[in-house]
């Protein structure tokens, strides 16, 4: 699986509810999804709840550790895919989640380990 890792997104075709090959021409949408694990033949998906995919896997204790998947990913719904029902790749963006509003900041940078917004550092009751 190519220069894939985990926090990259894929955009798969949908039809009917299942994830199909990406040269299909009959499909009915384009959905970008976040990669969550990768092996040597695909990887998993993170299917969020507004999206009924079937085929659908619960991540539990024992797949998350034996496919090293992120605990934030516990009890939510994955789909393995493999390199053709990828459309297109889009890269992990550079930056960083506040550690209390848990915010995305693209392009972030901090030297120490919890990084904290603006907002956060100077109003703390918001």
């Amino acid at each position: 699986m190519g220069k894939l890792k985990p926090g990259d997104r894929v955009v798969c075709k949908i039809k009917a509810g299942q994830v199909i090959n990406a040269y299909a021409n009959d499909w009915d949408e384009k959905i970008t999804f976040e990669i969550v694990a990768i092996d040597n033949r695909g990887c998993y998906i993170y299917i969020p709840h507004y999206i009924f995919i079937k085929g659908g896997l619960t991540v539990n204790e024992h797949n998350q550790k034996t496919h090293g998947i992120d605990k934030k990913f516990m009890g939510e719904v994955i789909v393995y895919i493999t390199e053709n029902s990828i459309v297109q790749i889009e890269p992990n963006i550079d930056g960083l989640i506040c550690s209390k509003c848990k915010e995305f900041y693209p392009m972030a940078q901090t030297e120490k380990k919890a990084f904290l917004c603006w907002v956060c550092r100077h109003y703390p009751y918001h």
